[in-house]
């Protein structure tokens, strides 16, 4: 699938996702979810372009998604395009406020709130998620590569630990099992990067 010449491809893994999604979740909030993700990765694309980067493929996986692009990006010039899909999300999320408010729209109340969730959830320092390029490009100004990558993966770890407890104890007093399958993801797709544990020795 092609969109203004960025390919679009699909992992079995998120195809399997969005269907569950579908199958699951009221149809409002799975609405809802999409279109704040599409937004989030808008930002990404529309900053990508600005620093005059060419967006060549989309890859939509369970773990998240991927913009492959042609071109370099480092420093501050990287900070912004990662929290450029945030800073949409947040647009995004009082604009419907405001929509909401002045019609009294149910719909536009909901992609409020879970546009500002999942932009809030992204900014954190975890891989995959966009806070984790954040941290290891702000830290890589100041220390080596090498450094910067023991520190984000630990971050990832504190923070996918931290889930999976907090998504525990809210299981046990009977408010689902969503952040639990949110932890096990993130850990899933921590593991699955190349050479973890060789980042991970800090000898």
């Amino acid at each position: 699938m092609n969109f203004d010449g960025i390919k679009i491809q699909f992992s079995t893994g998120a195809v399997l996702f969005l269907a569950l999604l579908l199958y699951y979740m009221p149809l409002d909030y799975a609405a809802a979810y999409l279109l704040a993700i599409m937004f989030h990765e808008c930002g990404h694309l529309i900053m990508l372009r600005i620093f005059g980067l060419y967006p060549r493929m989309l890859l939509i996986q369970t773990g998240g998604f991927l913009i492959d692009y042609a071109g370099e990006l480092s420093g501050i010039n990287g900070i912004l395009c990662a929290v450029a899909g945030s800073f949409f999300g947040i647009l995004f999320s009082l604009l419907c406020s405001h929509v909401g408010n002045m019609f009294e729209w149910e719909f536009m109340y909901i992609c409020s709130g879970v546009s500002l969730l999942l932009s809030v959830f992204n900014i954190l320092p975890a891989i995959p998620l966009d806070g984790a390029i954040v941290l290891k490009l702000l830290f890589q100004i100041w220390i080596p590569v090498n450094l910067t990558e023991k520190i984000v993966v630990l971050s990832s770890c504190v923070v996918t630990a931290a889930f999976l407890f907090v998504g525990i104890f809210i299981w046990k007093q009977g408010y689902g099992i969503g952040l639990i399958i949110m932890a096990v993801l993130m850990l899933l797709h921590l593991l699955s990067q190349e050479g973890i544990v060789k980042k991970l020795n800090m000898r």
